[in-house]
């Protein structure tokens, strides 16, 4: 939380991951009353629930908010017992002689992240299911903790988390879509300017995506396609003022007419 020492402050909202201890400790602590009815609210037709505390770091207290989507828990919840279920069908009626002997082999044959909901059991030399370990991974699905350091609402908060992926999905874009992986410059200024130019590319290309997907022509193009046809339209000019443009095709019409460009006024563009 090295923000909150900022002399200027500034406003952050951190997820908190549940390798802290003080999280899972929340997490118990409202399990009962983040699912309860009474907290749920409407957040773009999907329903959550919230609670809130606060949480200590470094001497310093921040207010925590703590959100369960219910869609998302029942989803990973039986994501994650199908997969314990295919992978018990592959050890059902095996033994092993001894605890080195089933770890070799879960080593060799258990995904390493599920290892830990397996354990060997003595009595009758087979695996079973950790129950405890799959419980307190159950206890967490669908449940997000964030701290903050400003008085905003749960519906701010949220509205902040979730813009988060439209800024990831943009400097993908950057990265892929426009090429913008090393920019291989000779000097600062050369560097600068590249990017510079990704930038108002960036802009551009969000513009024209919002456009898209309002007019719904993702239905029939991808970006790509739609620019590749609207690539395809010819400008030939004869003279100074005899300037002539390539016939429209229907698909171009379209694109034409969702982004209402006056095509009778073609000439200014």
């Amino acid at each position: 939380m090295s923000l909150s020492k900022a002399k200027n402050k500034i406003s952050f909202i951190q997820p908190l991951p549940f390798s802290l201890k003080k999280v899972k400790e929340l997490a118990r602590k409202y399990a009962r009353e983040t699912s309860d009815y009474s907290n749920a609210f409407l957040y773009n037709d999907s329903l959550l629930y919230h609670s809130s505390d606060t949480i200590d770091f470094e001497d310093k207290t921040f207010k925590v908010h703590i959100f369960l989507n219910e869609k998302t828990k029942q989803e990973q919840k039986e994501f994650f017992l199908k997969t314990l279920v295919l992978l018990e069908q592959r050890f059902k009626n095996k033994t092993f002689a001894s605890l080195k002997e089933y770890k070799n082999y879960r080593d060799n044959e258990i995904p390493a992240k599920y290892q830990v909901f397996f354990k060997w059991r003595k009595i009758d030399k087979k695996i079973e299911k950790n129950r405890r370990k799959i419980n307190e991974f159950l206890s967490k699905n669908g449940i997000f903790v964030m701290a903050n350091n400003s008085n905003l609402d749960k519906m701010q908060i949220i509205d902040y988390y979730r813009s988060k992926d439209d800024i990831e999905k943009i400097f993908d874009v950057v990265k892929n879509e426009l090429l913008g992986k090393r920019l291989r410059a000779h000097s600062k200024e050369s560097a600068e300017g590249r990017l510079f130019v990704k930038f108002i590319t960036s802009i551009l290309y969000s513009s024209v995506s919002k456009t898209m997907k309002e007019k719904k022509l993702f239905k029939n193009f991808s970006l790509r396609e739609l620019m590749l046809q609207l690539n395809k339209i010819i400008r030939t000019q004869i003279k100074k003022d005899n300037i002539i443009f390539s016939e429209l095709t229907k698909r171009q019409s379209k694109i034409i007419e969702a982004f209402d460009i006056d095509w009778e006024q073609k000439h200014s563009y």
